[in-house]
């Protein structure tokens, strides 16, 4: 199965009604902002809601909903029953959208786990939910009926990589190259004291996620950016993103994908996961 990525600006989705027919709209922000008014017809999704329990050890921090970013394990008949319940259905296509830079990639992370779950295609709301009012789309506050999908689980284990095989990745003879979407500060560990230590990967690259989006809220075009992405991600053989809790490390991969064709694995436990791991190495300033 071929997944695909794709941009839906809000003109286009007006013009072809594609939320009455071809897509099922998930609404990815907070479920405050899409009760206070959401794109007709849109369901919700919040991305915490599918991430596994932090273990014990990490503390009550990291125990709070945000702060763990492992998706849970998603074979079970629950976990497809949940999914259909949602309204999702596995050929259907989705239309994922939140508010642009301010939320962090959270469209993102949904569609992430839904191809990574098997969907056969998803798309991005290029500018999100004020691009959508800007340009005269319509706001609603009514929750849809609930609709039975059909979806079925079909892992696409290529676009998530788990700590043990990414430790195993950076002992062998061809490492990947890690992708750190997050902010300058973060990244030097100068920032985020409930994290379990300070810091960033060894021999990380930064790429921070608000790069991706251009002065309006929309995301970079590919023209722009082709021209920002480092030689080095284009000369890697293999190249896996993170952040602090595999977010913000999905807008790296989706639009890698969508201009470039190239899978890139999504590490969702990212950084809190590593750093929890005291025998780990980490590199700061």
């Amino acid at each position: 199965m071929n997944a695909q990525v794709a941009l839906i600006t809000p003109t286009e989705l007006q013009q072809h009604r594609l939320h009455e027919a071809a897509y099922t709209i998930i609404d990815a922000r907070s479920y405050q902002d899409y009760i206070a008014g959401h794109i007709p017809g849109a369901i919700w999704i919040g991305w915490e809601r599918w991430c596994a329990e932090a273990p014990v050890h990490a503390g009550p921090t990291l125990a709070q909903a945000g702060y763990w970013g492992i998706l849970r394990e998603s074979t079970s008949e629950a976990q497809q029953e949940l999914l259909r319940r949602s309204g999702l259905s596995d050929e259907r296509p989705a239309l994922v959208y939140a508010d642009g830079p301010k939320s962090k990639g959270r469209e993102a992370r949904i569609a992430w786990m839904l191809l990574y779950l098997g969907l056969s295609s998803v798309a991005l709301l290029d500018g999100g939910w004020h691009a959508w009012l800007k340009c005269g789309g319509g706001s609603d506050m009514v929750i849809p009926a609930s609709s039975e999908g059909q979806f079925h689980i079909r892992l696409q284990e290529h676009r998530r990589i788990r700590l043990e095989q990414l430790k195993q990745g950076l002992q062998s003879n061809t490492p990947p190259l890690l992708i750190d979407t997050r902010s300058q500060a973060e990244f030097v560990g100068q920032c985020c004291n409930y994290q379990p230590r300070l810091g960033r990967l060894p021999g990380a690259l930064h790429l921070p996620y608000t790069n991706f989006f251009d002065e309006e809220g929309a995301f970079v075009t590919k023209s722009v950016y082709l021209q920002y992405l480092p030689p080095a991600v284009n000369n890697a053989e293999r190249c896996v993103a993170y952040c602090e809790v595999g977010v913000r490390s999905c807008l790296f991969a989706l639009l890698h994908e969508l201009y470039t064709g190239t899978v890139v694995a999504n590490f969702d436990g990212s950084f809190m996961e590593w750093a929890l791991d005291s025998t780990l190495p980490i590199e700061q300033n």
